[in-house]
């Protein structure tokens, strides 16, 4: 998505821009902008994902 600075009299009319500008793109470039954006959020996201688990053993001294 190009930056430009827009200035809107309400929600809804801001809402409705960007529902005609992700309208008008091709699927390709609705793709790639979602690429853009989970990229910016999440900067490890194209690294594997690991999951690290930790395991306690309580025990109790008089034979529980």
């Amino acid at each position: 998505m190009k930056r430009e600075i827009k200035i809107f009299k309400s929600f809804e009319e801001q809402e409705q821009y960007f529902l005609e500008y992700f309208i008008s793109l091709t699927p390709s470039e609705r793709l790639r902008s979602l690429a853009e954006l989970q990229q910016k959020n999440y900067p490890d996201f194209n690294k594997p994902f690991q999951k690290i688990i930790t395991i306690q053993k309580h025990y109790f001294a008089d034979g529980h």
